[in-house]
């Protein structure tokens, strides 16, 4: 089960929306939702499941199955939320962007999950205030030498020592 899923395909219009005091709790008790990687010497890279598991959900190095993966706020193709005070407990990932979402996050909560920030894919097109700039010089650092640094620190404690031997 998930929370709520902002999709802008599914909108018209201005794609935003505002959520506040939004709590989900989504712990997860199935011991088939988890596999834990075999931590076999040498390795086989294999991952153990319920079968040679007991307790796999109450195991800190046990993962999601990507077949469970489940959120609590997504955001998707070009929408976008503000998202006050929401707190999202338990699940696979809490708060998701994706193809272009945007979320502004303020005074919220993420516990207990596996990610609390996941963002996959990017906006195909850019707002056209990001559109205006361009390269005009690349300036290299410049180069300090060390002894030009240890005299200003003994400058610095110059007077500190005089004030200390008085």
């Amino acid at each position: 089960m998930c929370g709520m899923e902002a999709d802008g395909n599914k909108a018209t219009g201005f794609r935003s929306m505002v959520v506040a005091q939004f709590t989900g709790i989504g712990l997860q008790k199935d011991d088939n939702a988890f596999v834990k990687y075999n931590q076999e010497k040498p390795s086989t890279g294999n991952y153990d499941d319920r079968t040679s598991v007991d307790n796999i959900s109450n195991d800190s190095r046990a993962r999601y199955k990507p077949s469970y993966r489940n959120f609590h706020v997504k955001v998707s193709n070009n929408s976008f939320i503000q998202a006050v005070s929401i707190f999202a407990i338990g699940f696979s990932e809490h708060f998701v962007t994706e193809n272009g979402g945007d979320i502004s996050l303020t005074n919220s909560n993420s516990n207990f999950g596996a990610n609390a920030l996941t963002s996959v894919g990017f906006r195909t097109d850019t707002f056209s205030q990001d559109n205006q700039g361009y390269i005009t010089h690349i300036i290299p650092p410049k180069q300090v030498s060390l002894q030009k640094i240890l005299l200003n620190l003994d400058l610095l404690m110059l007077p500190k020592l005089i004030e200390l031997l008085e």
